[in-house]
């Protein structure tokens, strides 16, 4: 039982991370690394 407990936390912090990487990109912020030098910066 311990280890499905363990198992649903990390798989809804995932599950978060993706989210908030998806919903940053839609709303054109960058990969939090500065675009100095960056080249991916035109996009």
């Amino acid at each position: 039982m311990g280890t499905f407990i363990v198992g649903a936390i990390l798989f809804i912090i995932v599950v978060s991370i993706i989210a908030k990487m998806i919903k940053d990109k839609k709303r054109g912020k960058g990969c939090g690394c500065g675009c100095e030098g960056c080249t991916h910066k035109c996009h």
